[in-house]
């Protein structure tokens, strides 16, 4: 009776130890312990996964082999991990399928690309977990069901592999079904050919492709030397959009916008909406405060029987330079609205 009565306690105590690392068995049941990594080990002495068992590492010049490495291992099924630091490569996904990473913190001197491969394959299936930063930009195209949990997009000349400031986010022709939690856009350069693609701090855009499907809890444009946000495509959910300071620079060097005139680039706007179907967006905020836009808002052209709504749009710091431009054909409906004198 004894032996049976300690049985249960163990079996007990064997399932309560289950439930309490309940959170890690989840973290690492997604690493494939059964996929061989040994022809692409550089250290052993880190855990399977870790970039740094790879020959990645912060603070050092990262080897495009090692990169490559990497992405194919992830590809295989291996949850790569990248520890807090800076790490000097871009992070190039190009027509890759099942991809996880995650990131303590991490930032990168270049680019996070996920696009298709050279034959046209698209990415998808592509995770990139916990907060990563690029002193670059994120650029997406011909790519299906990515999620993002938190990504910085910053401004820093001597972290950015080119010597720049951030090109911002640009979300291209063919994306659908991107995911992201946190969005925080901290600046946008102008000034020079680099800039050249970049109009908004946030663009939503693509030629007859247009984006759909693009989910984002939490958006803040904290700085643009040119557009706050350009948003076109369909079906798209904002939870919350905040921008300010906007028009701070120049728009030459500039090879224009998908579905805009060249007189509406010119103009400087905080939240541009154009050709956007079947989206909501349930709170944006607009901060007036040193911005230099042209116009709060621009309610471009759209489809009235599919129509974008904001529930809630707020100004803050309003000037009577800073209208409001709302078109005849927009399909753009706003439920409540607020203008502010003060920041809140």
């Amino acid at each position: 009776m004894k032996q049976i009565t300690l049985y249960y306690i163990l079996l007990f105590c064997f399932f309560l130890s289950c439930k309490k690392n309940e959170d890690n068995t989840s973290y690492t049941s997604s690493i494939s312990i059964n996929t061989d990594d040994s022809e692409f080990v550089k250290d052993s002495t880190f855990a399977k996964g870790d970039a740094r068992r790879y020959g990645v590492f912060p603070n050092l010049k990262a080897n495009p082999k090692d990169v490559s490495n990497i992405l194919n291992l992830a590809e295989k099924g291996i949850l790569i991990k990248f520890q807090k630091g800076f790490y000097d490569m871009s992070l190039i996904f190009e027509g890759r399928n099942g991809v996880s990473m995650h990131f303590d913190d991490s930032e990168f001197s270049g680019q996070i690309q996920i696009i298709e491969d050279i034959k046209g394959i698209a990415s998808e299936n592509i995770k990139l977990k916990g907060k990563l930063t690029t002193y670059n930009k994120l650029f997406t195209r011909q790519s299906i069901n990515i999620s993002i949990d938190t990504l910085i997009i910053a401004s820093d000349t001597l972290k950015n592999s080119f010597g720049e400031r951030s090109l911002g986010c640009n979300i291209y022709a063919g994306t659908k079904h991107l995911d992201i939690k946190h969005l925080n856009i901290k600046d946008l350069g102008s000034g020079s050919a680099y800039y050249t693609h970049s109009l908004a701090a946030l663009q939503i855009h693509g030629w007859n492709d247009n984006p759909e499907y693009i989910t984002i809890r939490e958006a803040v444009i904290e700085k643009s030397d040119r557009h706050g946000a350009y948003i076109t495509g369909n079906n798209h959910q904002i939870d919350q959009l905040t921008i300010k300071k906007v028009g701070l620079g120049t728009v030459s060097f500039n090879n224009g916008l998908e579905d805009a005139e060249l007189d509406e680039i010119n103009t400087f706007t905080a939240l541009w909406i154009n050709k956007c179907q079947n989206t909501t967006i349930d709170k944006a905020i607009i901060d007036c405060k040193d911005s230099k836009a042209a116009y709060t808002v621009h309610f471009d052209e759209g489809l009235a029987n599919e129509p974008t709504i904001i529930n809630y749009l707020t100004i803050n710091n309003k000037k009577n330079s800073i209208p409001m431009l709302p078109r005849d054909l927009t399909n753009i409906v706003v439920r409540h609205f607020k203008e502010r004198n003060e920041y809140h």
